[in-house]
């Protein structure tokens, strides 16, 4: 009798991503760990453990941007999106703030269209938040906030409440819808997969 391999590619092609998503995650722990950092893995272990009914991580700005002429800025921070909102689950798809913190609608500054590495960064962060989720909440009921220099965040002293748990899923799901096109659509731009950044 065949085996499942023989008889099934697509079953090789599961166990190959398993294997790249398995050395991506050992080169993301390594990463953090040499820069005093947690992984995706250890936030939701940890949230799950303590029983964390919410999860914001910090330590993303957009204060410091990317320069090669000072690599040690890359090691301060990661870069953050520029939403132009400061509302904790922005649509993703939103366009961008031209200065690196949000651009209320009452000041005359205009927001920036969106553009790929824009997109491309905001899903490689949700895929983090994506992880955290998958082990600290995975029945999908709360999703974990990634903090941006001037995010307004409430913190009630209660459980979700159902308009709360509304807006959630209703983030949860345009992420995911946004996240399965651009996998789809990223080889046409030339950007590597998302699947390549997730730890």
């Amino acid at each position: 009798m065949k085996n499942l391999r023989e008889i099934d590619p697509v079953g090789e092609e599961v166990e190959a991503r398993k294997k790249r998503e398995e050395a991506r995650r050992v080169e993301v722990r390594e990463k953090a760990v040499g820069r005093g950092h947690s992984t995706p893995d250890e936030v939701g272990e940890f949230a799950r453990d303590i029983r964390a009914r919410r999860v914001v991580v910090n330590h993303f700005s957009s204060m410091y941007v990317l320069r090669p002429d000072v690599p040690q800025l890359l090691m301060i921070r990661f870069p953050s999106p520029r939403y132009i909102t400061s509302e904790p689950y922005p649509f993703i798809l939103s366009e961008t703030s031209p200065l690196p913190y949000p651009t209320p609608s009452q000041h005359d500054i205009k927001p920036l269209p969106l553009q790929a590495h824009e997109l491309h960064l905001r899903l490689i962060l949700q895929s983090i938040a994506r992880q955290i989720d998958e082990i600290w909440a995975p029945n999908g009921q709360s999703a974990t906030v990634l903090a941006r220099d001037f995010m307004v965040m409430q913190v009630p002293g209660h459980e979700l409440s159902d308009s709360e748990k509304e807006v959630v899923q209703a983030h949860l799901n345009e992420t995911s819808e946004v996240t399965a096109s651009w996998i789809e659509r990223r080889k046409d731009l030339n950007i590597p997969g998302i699947d390549e950044y997730q730890g």
